[in-house]
């Protein structure tokens, strides 16, 4: 007989939580620049692990979420690298993060003004790099926030 059988389901949602769900999570800001096959991966994990609490097969994987009271772990990235591209604008953290990208100097009121973009001569180490998509992310969670962006559109941007 399996122990899954025996706990109970609010149990076994503590322990995914506390024992799984920190490790799909560890560095996710890092994650949230690599391969699409590489997300789909702790995806994977994810819904397997609530697939195992739940006891559920034939659920998708947005219900799941639902049920357990969990974001996507696209959301999770991007609701964290909203939040640090705040403390950095703010300088709420540590120097050598206030340092990894400067504040935009213009007093204008542009759209995506708050850092300024860097200038690289690599697709691999400049463009696709944490310090040059600060920007496009700052414009995602804004206009996410605004409802101006629909789910599918997140979903599109994740996959490249």
């Amino acid at each position: 007989m399996r122990f899954r059988n025996l706990i109970p389901t609010q149990s076994k949602l503590t322990l995914f939580k506390c024992a799984i769900l920190p490790y799909v999570t560890y560095c996710h800001l890092v994650w949230q620049f690599c391969k699409a096959s590489d997300t789909k991966k702790l995806k994977r994990i994810q819904e397997r692990g609530l697939r195992g609490v739940f006891k559920n097969n034939s659920s998708s994987y947005n219900q799941l979420l639902a049920r357990a009271g969990l974001p996507t772990l696209f959301n999770r990235r991007l609701q964290d690298l909203s939040i640090l591209m705040y403390k950095v604008k703010h300088n709420l953290c540590p120097y050598y993060l206030c340092n990894f990208v400067s504040n935009n100097p213009n007093t204008y009121n542009l759209r995506q003004s708050d850092f300024k973009m860097p200038r690289f001569n690599s697709v691999k180490y400049g463009k696709h790099s944490i310090r040059s998509r600060t920007q496009i992310v700052v414009k995602i969670t804004k206009e996410h926030k605004r409802g101006h962006i629909s789910q599918k559109y997140l979903d599109e941007h994740q996959k490249s």
